[in-house]
């Protein structure tokens, strides 16, 4: 996930530093930026979200144990 919020980043960056340059903007392309920037910020807020599933059935039997020091 951080692999494509940098490229995105990158791609959003340059067409800025184009538009700033130009004062123009490719809206096709920042469309698309855009919209890979929402679906990415969308799957981050749903695996954040989302509830932990239980592996142990439960059994709080061994907690504390195997913790970090």
């Amino acid at each position: 996930m951080m692999r494509e919020l940098h490229a995105i980043g990158g791609n959003l960056n340059q067409m800025a530093a184009k538009a700033n340059a130009t004062g123009h903007i490719d809206r096709t392309v920042f469309q698309y930026e855009a919209n890979r920037l929402r679906k990415a910020v969308q799957d981050i807020i749903e695996a954040v979200t989302a509830p932990e599933r239980r592996t142990d059935n439960g059994n709080h039997s061994n907690m504390g144990r195997n913790r970090p020091p």
